[in-house]
């Protein structure tokens, strides 16, 4: 494998911008940042289209993309929960949710940015996720939409019927 240097990652402008989400991981159980706890967790990403950079210099300019890691809950409370609920809609009365739903699925994201305390670096954060109003148009696609789970890659044998432990990594979209 051949690794090239790339460009410099600055964080996505403050702002709101228009958004698909492209790739959904299901990362498996690992300690949370703030209290060592240990949580089971998701990764949504979505690509930014009308924010274009180049980071590779023979793939020419590509999406920003931004990210967001969820404890995998769908209690009322769970950050999950509040960022579907104002993307998608009034979601009280669902016990489950399919994550597979969301993937391909346009919104805005209202980028901000914060100041880590411990290095000193600005990183760009997810403040808020909407729907996109009637009439807005999102950008067509352009990563291969994929859904990812690290826990039937590497734990097959559990509940291979289960929906919640299926092999994602072959079940490209494009």
């Amino acid at each position: 494998m051949k690794i090239k240097k790339t460009v410099s990652r600055d964080p996505a402008p403050v702002g709101v911008y228009p958004a698909r989400c492209y790739k959904i991981m299901h990362i498996g159980t690992v300690p949370n940042n703030y209290d060592g706890t240990m949580r089971n967790t998701i990764r949504i990403d979505w690509e930014l289209p009308t924010l274009m950079k180049v980071f590779d210099m023979d793939k020419g300019e590509q999406p920003l993309s931004i990210s967001k890691d969820y404890t995998a809950s769908f209690n009322e409370k769970s950050n999950l929960y509040n960022d579907l609920s104002s993307w998608l809609g009034d979601l009280s009365g669902v016990n489950e949710f399919e994550i597979e739903q969301i993937l391909g699925r346009e919104c805005y994201i209202n980028i901000q940015h914060k100041t880590s305390k411990s290095s000193g670096n600005t990183y760009a954060f997810i403040a808020a996720i909407m729907p996109l109003p009637p009439g807005s148009v999102c950008p067509p696609p352009i990563n291969h939409q994929f859904i990812w789970d690290y826990v039937s890659i590497h734990a097959p044998q559990r509940g291979a019927t289960d929906k919640r432990n299926r092999i994602y990594p072959h079940r490209m979209f494009q």
